[in-house]
């Protein structure tokens, strides 16, 4: 009973949940499109210039941050759709309907959208890869060859993921609904996510302590650039240079709404200049409704662009040293340690070795050497 009720209630509410499909889908899609670059079956076709293991490596410890921002993300919209419809969800108890099934009700809605959006996202999935694939073949100055195909080992966590995801939130879901009073559900679309509950010292507080952390942040990183200390101790400075960052986003945003109410109320002059008073409330409201999120969206913004950033300065960092590392076409390399029989430590003992015959031979196969060192 409980499935034909959520079936036709998520008919009826497709408008309403069009952002939260849309949203998981293009998550699935992009979790997807990355976690198959470091599947067991996954193949990139290129020649030996390259090893990407390490590349695949890493694409599997960023999955876990990956994994941490798509679940604050999955939260945030949920919390969205049910703040959306608990003034429906309230007309339903008031007509005689038990809250509890209510809030199971609104959980079998989100599941069952939330399945199509993982199934669908995984088809678009496929061909994000490849877009993925083309860029690195690209970068690596290799053949673009595309082969879609299903990685079933990564299908297989994608769906681990996302489902387990959709019954965390979902059950937090149902307890605040089952638990929520009648009068709160009526208004909780007039409500938002923040209001200045505190004194005014605190705000400034955390506005002044965000400014320290930003500059804390400034100098560990100038520290960073300019040090030539050892591997450890720069990763100590990138390591506090980031936390303060995030810490100081946090704070900043939290308390910036407040900054900006007060300019308005203490500068009278530019209060009333132009459209200031009916820019600056906007600005306030918007910051008062959701500011933990549009700090985690701002971080989330600028750790893309760094990143695209990074990938491009790192391409032909690595393109350069590949031609200085192999100036030539063909290596031949010897430690000269051969156990009990070689073992030469002193540089005037390394053999003579005479190439003429090696070099004779690949040339009647067309290789037309032109130096050798």
């Amino acid at each position: 009973m409980y499935g034909k009720l959520a079936i036709t209630n998520t008919k009826k509410s497709i408008k309403d949940y069009l952002i939260y499909f849309i949203t998981i889908t293009l998550c699935v899609s992009l979790f997807y499109a990355f976690l198959s670059l470091s599947s067991s079956k996954y193949e990139l076709i290129t020649e030996d210039t390259y090893n990407f293991k390490m590349l695949q490596d890493i694409l599997k410890y960023a999955t876990v941050f990956i994994t941490a921002l798509l679940a604050i993300l999955i939260a945030y919209v949920t919390k969205y759709m049910m703040t959306r419809r608990q003034k429906e969800f309230s007309l339903y108890i008031l007509l005689g309907t038990e809250q509890k099934d209510v809030a199971f009700l609104f959980f079998i809605e989100t599941f069952i959208i939330g399945t199509l959006a993982v199934i669908l996202g995984i088809f678009l999935g496929t061909f994000f890869s490849q877009v993925v694939t083309a860029f690195v073949l690209l970068t690596a100055k290799q053949e673009i060859v595309f082969h879609f195909r299903f990685y079933w080992d990564t299908i297989g966590l994608t769906f681990l993921f996302f489902l387990s995801m959709f019954c965390i939130i979902g059950l937090y879901s149902f307890f605040v609904l089952k638990n929520r009073k009648l009068i709160q559900m009526l208004h909780a679309d007039k409500k938002s996510e923040f209001q200045f509950k505190r004194s005014s010292a605190l705000y400034a507080f955390l506005f002044i302590i965000s400014l320290i952390l930003y500059s804390i942040c400034g100098y560990y990183t100038y520290h960073l650039l300019q040090s030539n200390d050892i591997i450890s101790s720069k990763l100590s400075y990138l390591l506090i240079a980031f936390i303060t960052f995030i810490l100081a986003t946090y704070a900043f945003f939290y308390s910036l709404a407040y900054i900006l109410t007060f300019i308005k109320e203490r500068w009278i002059t530019f209060k009333y200049e132009g459209t200031n008073l009916f820019l600056i409330g906007v600005i306030a409201s918007k910051l008062k409704t959701a500011p933990i999120l549009m700090a985690t969206i701002s971080l989330s913004f600028l750790g893309a662009a760094i990143s695209f950033i990074a990938t491009l300065v790192m391409s032909q960092w690595s393109l350069g040293y590949l031609d200085y590392r192999i100036p030539f076409d063909i290596s031949i390399a010897s430690d000269y340690y051969i156990p009990n029989q070689l073992n030469i430590t002193d540089k005037k003992d390394i053999p003579n070795v005479n190439f003429k015959e090696l070099i004779t031979d690949l040339n009647e196969y067309g290789s037309n050497f032109v130096d050798k060192c």
